[in-house]
């Protein structure tokens, strides 16, 4: 997670242009010129972003695994109730 976490910190801090993990834990941001600790909030919205970004990667990969190709891109949609042409049932998430 602190990998993501580090990855995420530049795009949600306005003019940030890197970040860092210091030895001590903390976050280093990188900005053109200076730098600057990561705040509680930052990390905090950082890790929030990270931890979304799993999810949906998690979900994805779970409906790529369970349906076939033609009914992959119903169930990420959310149309997992809709019936199918041809069948009876409707695809369950």
């Amino acid at each position: 997670m602190m990998t993501q976490i580090i990855e995420y910190l530049p795009s949600l801090v306005a003019g940030c242009v890197g970040a860092a993990n210091q030895v001590d834990g903390a976050y280093r941001l990188d900005f053109v010129g200076s730098s600057r600790l990561a705040t509680a909030a930052e990390i905090l919205a950082a890790t929030k972003v990270a931890r979304i970004a799993a999810s949906r990667a998690e979900c994805s990969r779970r409906i790529f695994e369970r349906y076939p190709a033609g009914r992959q891109l119903s169930a990420l949609a959310g149309l997992a109730r809709l019936p199918i042409a041809g069948h009876d049932e409707g695809l369950d998430c």
